[in-house]
């Protein structure tokens, strides 16, 4: 897992000091002594020691990332107040950086809103099986919808954040492979080596895109396909003083700014952009119709496939199958405000990320909602309340506190 890299910087280097960790494996494990490295781990990195064996441990994923999450905090105020000194960025106070509420984490909310079930329709229309590689997995939410359709040890994931590794193989996917790699290099595969490759609100933040697109496109296999899900423009927003571990972005200017890149970087490949509206009879748009994409898509992501191998399978159609009955559980960003004898009426909760995470249709995550209890075994509806955000598909290892499909057919 350990790869030659610099390291993640910012605040989040703190901890996980990656460097350090790599000299102090490097020269334990040279002399075998395992067990110095261990203890060493857990006296100055106890966040990776607890997503280890030997650490303590953690029963669901939702713990570890809140405890995770209030560790980061601190981290963030004492790194910004340390960077203040060059007087460029500006100066930000504790009650800036107050992020209580776990729904509001970045990657735990990835879990639980409707662009979800929009990634699941991607990867089950795209992704062929057959070696599979995840590229900046974050917390392993490909990973998750890939369970079930490919076997787990057939996906190897990269991650500049050890910590982010650590998470899937933990949590997510225990039976994948792993590497600390630093994206903005070569990928350290041969040309062709996958039969698909999949990354997710990743490219705005990797500087180098160029290098991150043709090296996704060069170790996918001619016969696969390369997904790129949900990029964003964001114009003026090159300086984030927020953005802690990189105060600079390469942000892109627009979205036909995004467009040109995908078409230099497909090597000759086809290009198509996601478009599950039902304005095109078809979900994967290719050329002749990229500018209705661009100009009457309501998301403000652009999904992209690089390659012909995907089928073409219909939002409304991609059903939800029987193993995924006791993933289900009602969305922890609702509260159940009312029963009736047949019915549960819904409220959502305020948070800062669930929102922004979904393509803005009144459909999707609306503030009030009713469930019919009736229809809890109707595929079909189940898949709707899916789409909406409604119902999540959450790992086994998430620790939902929200009632379980079962429990709201009782209540």
């Amino acid at each position: 897992m350990l790869a030659l890299s610099k390291g993640y910087g910012g605040a989040e280097e703190y901890l996980q000091p990656y460097v350090a960790i790599q000299a102090a494996a490097i020269t334990m494990i040279k002399r075998s002594d395992i067990n110095s490295f261990k203890v060493w781990i857990r006296n100055t990195a106890p966040l990776v020691a607890r997503l280890c064996s030997f650490g303590e441990s953690y029963c669901t994923y939702g713990e570890y990332i809140a405890y995770y999450d209030r560790q980061l905090r601190r981290a963030i105020v004492s790194y910004l107040r340390s960077e203040s000194k060059y007087v460029v960025l500006g100066g930000r106070t504790s009650h800036e950086l107050n992020h209580t509420k776990l729904c509001d984490n970045w990657y735990y909310s990835r879990f639980i809103t409707p662009r979800a079930a929009r990634l699941r329709h991607q990867v089950f229309s795209a992704i062929a099986k057959g070696r599979i590689l995840s590229l900046c997995c974050g917390h392993g939410i490909v990973e998750h919808h890939l369970s079930g359709h490919v076997r787990g040890s057939e996906i190897v994931s990269i991650d500049g954040q050890l910590i982010n590794l650590l998470i899937v193989r933990k949590f997510i996917n225990p039976c994948g492979d792993f590497i600390c790699h630093d994206l903005q290099l070569s990928l350290p595969f041969r040309d062709s080596y996958f039969q698909s490759s999949v990354s997710s609100t990743c490219i705005p933040e990797i500087p180098a895109h160029a290098t991150f697109i043709k090296e996704a496109v060069r170790v996918t296999s001619d016969d696969g396909c390369t997904l790129l899900d949900s990029i964003w423009a964001a114009p003026g927003r090159r300086i984030d003083p927020l953005r802690y571990y990189r105060f600079c972005q390469n942000e892109f200017d627009s979205r036909e700014s995004i467009l040109r890149l995908l078409l230099k970087c497909a090597d000759g490949r086809s290009v198509k952009l996601y478009f599950p509206e039902n304005v095109l009879d078809r979900v994967w748009a290719s050329g002749p119709d990229w500018n209705r994409v661009l100009t009457e898509s309501t998301d403000p992501y652009i999904s992209a496939l690089i390659g012909d191998a995907y089928r073409e399978v219909p939002l409304s159609n991609a059903l939800l199958c029987q193993t995924d009955m006791k993933k289900l559980h009602l969305c922890p960003l609702y509260r159940i405000v009312k029963t009736d004898l047949d019915t549960l009426h819904l409220r959502r909760k305020p948070t800062a990320y669930g929102p922004s995470l979904v393509s803005p249709e009144p459909s999707m995550l609306p503030e009030q909602f009713t469930i019919a209890r009736s229809r809890l075994a109707d595929w079909s509806y189940l898949t709707t309340l899916f789409q909406y955000g409604v119902l999540n598909v959450l790992p086994t290892t998430f620790g939902a506190k929200s009632p379980s499909l079962r429990s709201l057919s009782r209540l």
